[in-house]
């Protein structure tokens, strides 16, 4: 059987093929300098041009080098991405990566905002069995990276707790917030009688944002 003269030079090893490289994808949404809504997580969209797959990078930096979340997609009928957690608050990055056998070809690089969402969702308190001293649980929403909390209880006008200002840990993913309540357990020192009557104050801050909640807690 007669092979061509490319066939012939080609198994030889002495046609060597230029390398394609992939078009430039194309980003859709968000837009670049766009606000998003509050969401439990974002979604991507962008646009192919004739390639395979595509890897999405998502960064807290435009140099794109502290990624926060990432997903290689082999597949050019998925052109979307969704988070797995939420982002939290502040200023963010993205770009795709288009890629096929050829050499990978890399999107602009499109900046995005989330807003703050800060949330006291209650307390609640109750008496300590036997030593009437109360106990309780605070719950909150934010999605703050770095929060400062304050709370503080008091009883006929004087101070019995006091958290100070603190740092919360909620549970993350990659050191991205989730949209679950974060919580923070309390606990007054002081004796109290059974059904008094507390004055709580709670107040969660951070990004130039300041939440107030106020409750009277009976225990």
């Amino acid at each position: 059987m007669l092979r061509t003269v490319a066939a012939v030079v080609a198994t030889a090893g002495l046609l060597a093929l230029p390398a394609v490289a992939s078009a430039t994808p194309t980003l859709v949404s968000p837009t670049s300098g766009a606000g998003v809504a509050i969401p439990d997580a974002t979604t991507f969209t962008w646009q192919l041009n004739g390639d395979t797959g595509a890897t999405i990078k998502v960064a807290s930096d435009q140099s794109m080098t502290t990624v926060s979340d990432s997903a290689k997609i082999d597949n050019d009928a998925t052109l979307t991405y969704t988070t797995t957690y939420p982002l939290f608050a502040g200023t963010w990055y993205w770009q795709v990566t288009a890629s096929n056998a050829g050499t990978p070809t890399a999107s602009e690089i499109w900046p995005f905002t989330v807003p703050v969402d800060a949330k006291p969702l209650g307390i609640t308190a109750k008496a300590a069995k036997g030593r009437h001293k109360v106990t309780g649980l605070l719950l909150y929403r934010t999605n703050i990276a770095s929060p400062h909390l304050q709370l503080v209880i008091y009883y006929l006008g004087k101070r019995i707790f006091n958290s100070g200002t603190t740092f919360q840990h909620n549970r993350k993913f990659n050191g991205v917030a989730t949209q679950l309540p974060w919580y923070m357990k309390f606990r007054g020192n002081a004796s109290l009688p059974k059904h008094a009557r507390l004055k709580a104050t709670f107040i969660l801050s951070g990004n130039k944002v300041t939440r107030t909640i106020k409750k009277t807690l009976v225990v």
